[in-house]
């Protein structure tokens, strides 16, 4: 009895540390393989989210480097937009210095004209004044008093016309004042007449005017 207790219990005890190692080494080997299961799936997991990092920056990197590109592309523009409304202001500047110096010319050689053309005008008109003074000068030198009338006391002024060619010849000399007196007026015409031609024109009269109008008066007063 004693022996087969101590058999049954050997072998009982025997069982039960196969048993116990057994279930010791499963579970250490469940053990090791949830871990090497968790690092496998943690590696993967780091792999997996390296190579979604790699794609991401490779992402960004592709639209920062189109940003990039496009953002030069608008610099470019930009500048040559810039360009060309320099180009064109530049231009447009130019033409309206151009055309304030043309007008500023222009404006320089209308006023250096018309200087030009009061200086020969003064000029022309004191010329003529001039002439018409040496000519009336040498009417009345050629004026003759009549005797008879100076003897009846017959005084007036006789008022004339005429023409005066360049040349100095008169034509058209006709009375347009009457003194009211016949004789008086004769006398006048005579004067015209007897005097028949005066000097040529000055040089820079007769280039400018082929004849000139004439209109004087010849005073016949007795002197005390």
């Amino acid at each position: 009895m004693n022996k087969k207790f101590i058999f049954l219990s050997l072998f009982g005890a025997i069982i039960l540390h196969i048993f116990i190692f057994a279930f010791g080494f499963e579970k250490n080997n469940v053990h090791t393989l949830s871990n090497n299961s968790k690092k496998i799936f943690n590696t993967h997991f780091v792999f997996l989210n390296l190579k979604r990092s790699k794609e991401e920056v490779k992402h960004a990197s592709k639209k920062q480097s189109k940003r990039r590109e496009k953002n030069i592309k608008n610099i470019k523009s930009i500048k040559k937009d810039a360009r060309k409304k320099i180009i064109k202001t530049s231009k447009s500047d130019k033409r309206k210095e151009k055309m304030k110096q043309d007008n500023q010319a222009k404006n320089q050689a209308d006023n250096l004209a018309r200087s030009q053309e009061k200086n020969q005008a003064y000029n022309l008109k004191n010329l003529r004044n001039d002439y018409e003074k040496k000519l009336r000068k040498k009417l009345e030198e050629n004026k003759i008093y009549p005797l008879l009338s100076k003897r009846m006391k017959e005084q007036g002024k006789v008022r004339l016309s005429f023409t005066i060619l360049k040349s100095g010849v008169f034509e058209d000399v006709k009375i347009i004042n009457s003194s009211g007196k016949t004789r008086l007026d004769k006398a006048g015409l005579e004067t015209i007449l007897r005097t028949k031609k005066f000097k040529s024109f000055p040089k820079e009269l007769a280039e400018n005017t082929n004849f000139l109008h004439i209109s004087i008066a010849i005073n016949f007063y007795i002197r005390n």
